[in-house]
């Protein structure tokens, strides 16, 4: 329909983007051979899945993750983003956005005009305003982003990578200091949602037989 009509959200869905109030983490199911919106939003970011291409007759187009901030970027290139495999969106799939986390294959693209406070390896680390951090894995195959709020950035890269000791099991978990362990599969197939475990529990990822909204308001990490 998106392409004979003008796409318009329904009220709600639009109210809950933009009056983030504690935060939340939704995922709107559109049924059978369509693509998934993802949001996990605190008071001051949103991150947005960029969804997974279904093969050229569905006329879906991925997307890049992107990390939007209480600033003024307008563009692609202002804000932080993640996509992969390649420069090929006909074979991505970005649905890999959970509570404060993305990930995908592909490295993490960071504006010139954010600069890192701590850096270490493929880790870097940016100190926005309103209390904003943001914990950047980036290699050419894969990329996480981790966002924190209401914490100050001193020390949070030396407690990530005390909660992430082996680098090698980057490519399919990430243990929030003090809280979940996140595992996914990057290279997911086009029909299924990247994130797969919570804490070793499996997660719905079919997201064909998603409903239409599903997940939680006013929680925060």
């Amino acid at each position: 329909t998106g392409v004979y009509m003008r796409y318009r959200p329904a009220d709600a869905v639009v109210k809950m983007l933009f009056d983030k109030g504690k935060g939340y983490f939704v995922k709107l199911g559109h049924g059978r051979g369509a693509c998934p919106e993802i949001y996990s939003a605190g008071r001051h970011f949103l991150l947005s899945a960029g969804g997974a291409g279904r093969g050229h007759r569905s006329l879906i187009v991925a997307r890049p993750i992107t990390l939007f901030l209480d600033d003024t970027a307008s563009r692609l290139g202002d804000v932080i983003h993640l996509a992969g495999p390649g420069s090929d969106f006909m074979k991505w799939n970005n649905t890999g956005v959970y509570r404060n986390f993305a990930c995908a294959a592909g490295p993490v693209s960071v504006p010139r005009a954010f600069i890192p406070v701590a850096v270490r390896g493929n880790w870097s680390v940016y100190a926005e305003k309103d209390s904003v951090s943001v914990a950047v894995y980036s290699t050419p195959d894969l990329g996480l982003v981790a966002v924190f709020e209401r914490r100050g950035w001193e020390g949070l890269l030396e407690e990530i990578r005390r909660s992430n000791p082996d680098e090698g099991r980057l490519s399919d978990h990430f243990q929030f200091p003090g809280g979940e362990m996140i595992g996914y599969d990057v290279d997911a197939s086009p029909e299924k949602w990247v994130i797969a475990t919570v804490d070793g529990k499996e997660l719905d990822r079919d997201f064909d037989g998603w409903p239409l909204m599903d997940g939680d308001i006013g929680r925060e990490k």
